[in-house]
């Protein structure tokens, strides 16, 4: 599960992410519960392949 937490982590910026989430249609407050890696994925988006790698433990 990928939450605010390891978005933080990565430096993304809460602008970022809010804009991120509008463009792909997700409700930002999902990640204080965590949203499936997979789900993120599935996106295609650079920004959450980093993030769900980033959870997953993949990256540094």
């Amino acid at each position: 599960m990928v939450t605010f937490r390891h978005l933080r982590q990565l430096g993304y910026c809460a602008g970022g992410i809010k804009r991120w989430c509008a463009e792909h249609g997700f409700d930002a407050r999902r990640f204080r519960d965590g949203v499936p890696a997979s789900e993120l994925r599935a996106t295609g988006s650079a920004f959450a392949i980093k993030a769900a790698d980033h959870a997953e433990g993949k990256t540094e």
